[in-house]
């Protein structure tokens, strides 16, 4: 092998440098990752589960969907009654064959679901128009108590779009838009679309299948006294296939580093930068708990709803 690379011009021999080390990072990562122990059917208690191992140890338990909260800081529940955009596509799919972005309630949600600034996708009480949030872009927030809102959080986001988009062989970026809010190109879209198809079609095909630990949907939980919910970190899409299929539970791989408990506010990023105030962070944090949206999406979605079909009319209203 190395008699080779030494026969291999500069350039080559950089580039087969520089895969022989991604390589061997990537197999000392997985071997770094424990497996995870499987409480599945054995406990429900996300907390007792991680109670059991060691502290490094993953757990994979099956999360209610009604637990669930998806799309970011607007929260929604992977469920149809609570109106969630992309279950209801998914609907609207399995219903009536809809799979034309124009004609989706993907369409009617981002187009009516467009804040302006991070102070709007936060909805937080007492923020006035001189404060951080009214001066960061929507695409510049996340959890209080995961990071305060910024450049470093939109290249995040950036970077998890193009990784993401890469994997359907398309080029997008942050200003194609998220799948939390609107507006979004005609690219993102589309995009949204085939993967509104694509996951239906690939559950309903072949059952609910993971085939490595690493592609378990993984997340965080919060915890408000003994209760709990679940955000995902990556894995939107997959929850709402199944709650559109009728799935009321969801495998998610859960660590102990990767639960915020509701009294822990006063260290959260966000609040230590003075982004958020306590009772703002705990505002946000209760409304997600809770399952609510932001009273930009609250006031308008039910009525937007009105535009879908009857399947939606008829039984969701």
């Amino acid at each position: 092998m190395f008699a080779l690379a030494r026969c291999l011009p500069p350039y080559a021999r950089k580039r087969l440098k520089e895969f022989l080390l991604a390589l061997t990072s990537q197999v000392h990562q997985e071997r770094l990752v424990p497996e995870p122990v499987d409480f599945r059917g054995v406990l429900s208690d996300p907390f007792e589960a991680l109670s059991r191992v060691d502290p490094r140890q993953p757990v994979l338990v099956n999360v209610p969907l009604e637990r669930c909260r998806t799309l970011g800081p607007v929260g929604f529940p992977p469920l149809a009654e609570a109106h969630h955009p992309y279950v209801l596509a998914m609907l609207e799919y399995l219903e009536s064959n809809i799979q034309q972005y124009d004609e989706s309630p993907l369409k009617l949600y981002f187009d009516h679901f467009q804040p302006q600034n991070a102070a709007e996708l936060a909805d937080v009480p007492g923020v006035d128009n001189d404060s951080n949030l009214h001066r960061k872009e929507a695409i510049e927030l996340d959890f209080p108590w995961l990071a305060s809102p910024g450049l470093e959080v939109k290249s995040m986001r950036n970077k998890f779009l193009r990784d993401d988009a890469a994997q359907f062989g398309k080029q997008l970026s942050g200003d194609d838009g998220l799948n939390y809010f609107g507006p979004v190109s005609s690219a993102k879209a589309d995009l949204e679309m085939e993967r509104v198809v694509y996951i239906i079609d690939s559950i309903k095909r072949n059952g609910y299948r993971v085939p490595a630990k690493q592609d378990h949907i993984s997340g965080y939980l919060l915890k408000k006294g003994d209760s709990y919910v679940a955000l995902p970190w990556g894995g939107q899409h997959r929850l709402a296939a199944l709650g559109a299929l009728g799935f009321r539970h969801a495998p998610f791989l859960l660590y102990r580093h990767r639960v915020t408990d509701r009294a822990s506010v006063k260290s959260w990023p966000a609040v230590t930068s003075g982004d958020f105030s306590p009772e703002q962070a705990l505002h946000l944090f209760d409304r997600i708990f809770a399952g609510r949206q932001p009273q930009q999406v609250e006031k308008v979605w039910p009525d937007v709803l009105k535009g879908c079909h009857h399947k939606i009319n008829d039984d969701w209203q």
